[in-house]
């Protein structure tokens, strides 16, 4: 349903029970609390457009009514669900066996084929088993379900398949997975007071990083210097955004948080002075040694933001050159190297193909004509990725479809030499990545797997302090029921590519795998509901995955938490993100750092909120006043108002820790410093590491004192998200009085890391 649609006629009060006691079946919750306290009902026009979206008719009462007795019958159609999740400590877990009543005197026969390949098999009769319960359908046919119980004993965490045949048709399956009971922690998080471990690192992001031999934007050689220098310094864990894949044929689409595909890595990102190719082509030294191009380089590594298009103009001609050479010397020569990549690709299995498919069909259809910027654009045969014009082309232009598969394999090979690094500090954190909500839905993952996603709708949140009509993040969501279909896969895919080099994994806004806040496509936050995902199950794969990469999980539970997400992620040893702005209690009050749960990551801010710098000196306020994104004057009084209350309180705290450097001894509400100073950050600094958080991330922009944040939620064009540069090189970092004073003072209260 979308603004164009006419608004469905008024049900009356038992129509609209109905209608909310259908939306509950599906998973949709017809009221939320709002971040005010407030019980908002979702509209009756949103749970219709949301039901529509799951195929439901609810025009009129009888369609409703209709509805209910029909997702009733649903529950019947299988004999076996599509897949169970279950944590090892409650394995063998009861699986439903549904059957006609006229076969529950059959003999069954079941086969478990273990992960490992592994195989157990046996029968039983569905009459000797506990009964479950009974269904007679609309013809007055009657359905039983009964519970069984598998006769293995014990069956490891991980990807397992069930199958039950009845005599003469063809068996029904089920996967079986079997999970950790939490996510994978390192022991030494838990160790007994006074010696658990405490990891301490910087965040920041990989764009941003400035360097004297970048090509304009951070790239992953400036993350390996990062990491190294930081392993040195005694930090343990380096925090970035978003690597995903974004768009290689339109490189100013740059935000990180609306990939393509989050299961491969945005190779805008390459060194290209460090692939292997580049140390024996001369053409393409030539290229980047040519006068012309190095003032080219010049000018975007001292640009104050990333140019991304101007970047990619740059890189990707000479990346072209290198596979051309790669081609020639290794591929078509069947090298040692050109077998590695070979075999590289066939571990990515066939999905890493068609990525790399939609990427040339992408660029195909672009440059022909811009206006084709989206598959939904593109001629029709071209729409579904399983389509003969789409293998075809496919088979027509193999180089280039190739050509992308080298950069991902590059892109995978800089990626390991970065945790190399990691590993030879002994840093357990490493790289600590970050994974976006979900794909943009003209991207690469949505035009694969479309049956999975329900395009009419987009994921946000409800309105708040700062965005009076919520948020609508443009990311069309999974269909819950749909995801469950297909066992997940999914989710296990991403988690696999994004742990494979990390040793911890961000996953933004963790309350989505609870629930998701749908909107209408075309309409704003306001006309939004939440729908329910299968937490426990998803969160039972997270830790399956987790334990298989040696990778801790930080979920970003920021705003309004549900209790139920707080209380599982404490069970499933998920850190909480504890940022010190928003930690506060009444006006300007802020949390003792003794308050702080330890299961926990301590910042002071992040990438969608004010730097220290900023939110010292109002800049975000003054900001957001200039571009017309406050609701009222009066809001924007309240904000100014607050905000001198909360610096007030921030130098409180500092004193009652005492941490208050001399020179603001004195203060008063009417006399505080207008600017952010170095030995205030590293007092505020320092209040954090006094916490019991089990980590702790300086972001680099505090550290630098930079006054304007990476990306301003509400803007697009009005403001430079995701390009803004940290002010100071790489190389200068030694000189950097800031960098070597907060290294000290962390190294100090966290210690770095010993095994």
């Amino acid at each position: 349903m979308t603004l164009s649609s006419p608004p469905p006629a008024e049900l009356t009060a038992a129509a609209r029970q109905a209608l909310n006691d259908l939306a509950e079946r599906y998973g949709v919750e017809t009221a939320y609390v709002n971040i005010w306290g407030e019980t908002h009902e979702a509209p009756q026009a949103t749970l219709q457009a949301i039901l529509g979206a799951f195929g439901v008719k609810t025009d009129s009462e009888s369609d409703i009514r209709a509805a209910l007795a029909a997702c009733r019958e649903s529950d019947w159609s299988r004999m076996l669900d599509p897949v169970l999740v279950t944590p090892l400590a409650q394995w063998p877990a009861p699986i439903i066996i549904r059957l006609p009543q006229h076969a529950t005197d059959e003999t069954l026969r079941w086969k478990l084929i273990e992960e490992d390949g592994r195989t157990h098999h046996g029968d039983f009769m569905a009459s000797d088993l506990a009964y479950h319960a009974g269904h007679s359908d609309a013809n007055g046919r009657r359905m039983e379900a009964f519970e069984w119980r598998p006769p293995v004993a014990r069956l490891e965490p991980g990807y397992h398949l069930l199958s039950v045949e009845r005599s003469g048709l063809p068996s029904s399956e089920m996967a079986v997975i079997v999970t950790p009971d939490a996510c994978y922690l390192p022991d030494a998080f838990e160790r007994p007071a006074p010696a658990p471990m405490r990891l301490w690192g910087f965040a920041t992001q990989a764009y941003a990083l400035r360097s004297q031999r970048n090509w304009g934007i951070g790239d992953f050689t400036d993350l390996k210097t990062l990491m190294n220098w930081c392993g040195s310094q005694g930090a343990s864990i380096i925090g970035v955004n978003p690597l995903h894949e974004l768009f290689p044929h339109h490189a100013s689409h740059i935000s990180p948080y609306s990939p393509s595909s989050r299961a491969f890595f945005n190779t805008l990102y390459l060194d290209v002075e460090v692939i292997a190719d580049f140390q024996d082509c001369s053409p393409a030294q030539e290229t980047v040694r040519a006068p012309e191009f190095q003032a080219r380089l010049r000018a975007l590594r001292e640009a104050e933001l990333v140019d991304h298009a101007a970047v990619a103009e740059l890189k990707r001609p000479v990346m072209e050159r290198l596979y051309r050479h790669f081609r020639e010397r290794h591929l078509e020569p069947k090298t040692a190297r050109g077998q590695a990549f070979l075999s590289w690709c066939a571990q990515q299995g066939p999905f890493l193909e068609k990525i790399c498919v939609f990427q040339t069909l992408q660029e195909h259809f672009y440059l022909k004509d811009p206006m084709l910027w989206s598959w939904q654009r593109w001629p029709r045969e071209y729409q579904n990725a399983s389509s003969p014009a789409v293998s075809e082309y496919a088979a027509a232009n193999r180089e280039r479809v190739q050509y992308y598969q080298y950069l991902q394999w590059q892109a995978d090979c800089q990626l390991a030499a970065i945790k190399q690094v990691a590993q030879t500090h002994q840093m357990p954190g490493g790289l600590y990545m970050d994974l976006a909500v979900g794909n943009e839905i003209t991207g690469a993952e949505v035009w694969l797997d479309q049956d999975l996603y329900e395009l009419g709708m987009d994921v946000g949140a409800p309105p708040d302090e700062c965005n009076q009509k919520g948020q609508n993040w443009g990311l069309p969501p999974y269909h819950p029921v749909r995801l469950r279909e297909v066992a997940y896969y999914p989710w296990i895919r991403v988690l696999r590519q994004n742990m494979r080099h990390a040793g911890a994994l961000r996953l933004d806004h963790i309350m989505g795998l609870m629930r998701l806040f749908w909107s209408p496509k075309g309409q704003d936050a306001t006309h939004g509901a939440y729908v329910r995902y299968p937490f426990e199950d998803l969160l039972g794969i997270l830790a399956l995955e987790s334990h298989r990469n040696q990778c801790f999980v930080i979920g970003e539970d920021l705003g309004t938490v549900p209790p139920l997400v707080e209380a599982r992620m404490r069970h499933w040893k998920i850190l909480s993100y504890k940022l010190l702005i928003f930690e506060r209690h009444g006006e300007g009050r802020f949390t003792s750092p003794s308050d702080y749960a330890p299961q926990a990551l301590a910042a002071i801010s992040t990438h969608d909120l004010p730097t220290i710098a900023g939110y010292w000196e109002g800049e975000d306020i003054r900001t957001r006043y200039r571009l017309d994104l406050f609701p009222s004057e009066e809001f924007h009084a309240r904000q100014l108002k607050e905000r001198l209350l909360e610096r007030a309180g921030l130098l409180d705290a500092l004193t009652c820790e005492g941490l208050l450097p001399p020179e603001l001894m004195g203060y008063s509400l009417d006399r505080l410093p207008e600017k952010m100073t170095e030995p205030l950050m590293l007092a505020i600094h320092e209040y954090l590491a006094k916490t019991r958080c089990h980590i702790m991330m300086a972001q680099l922009e505090d550290v630098f004192l930079q006054p304007l944040q990476a990306n301003l939620p509400g803007t697009v064009d009005q403001h430079p998200n995701w390009r803004r540069k940290i002010n100071v090189n790489l190389e200068d970092w030694e000189q950097s009085s800031a960098m070597t004073a907060l290294s000290r003072v962390l190294s100090r209260y966290m210690g770095p890391y010993r095994p």
